[in-house]
């Protein structure tokens, strides 16, 4: 199941960002080194997430936001850690 959300969330920031090369290398780096304890570093470092979260967030777009399911797991779990 998690590697199915994983394949979503790819597929579907390929799709987003298909005319910028600079963000689809670092689609396929995430796709190749993420692990799930790197989320918040990812968020803040990796413009192509934060970018469509906030976009999704902004439009409202639920379709969006649950395709990103397997990313926005990781960065809760990630920000209720370090809130403790």
């Amino acid at each position: 199941m998690i590697n199915k959300l994983k394949k979503q969330m790819i597929d579907a920031c390929r799709y987003y960002y298909q005319n910028n090369l600079e963000q689809i290398k670092l689609i396929d780096e995430f796709e190749r080194d993420y692990q799930s304890d790197e989320a918040i570093h990812w968020y803040l470092n990796k413009s192509f997430l934060r970018k469509m979260i906030n976009k999704a967030l902004q439009i409202e777009d639920i379709v969006l936001l649950y395709r990103l399911q397997y990313f926005l797991r990781d960065l809760f779990e990630n920000l209720a850690k370090q809130h403790q």
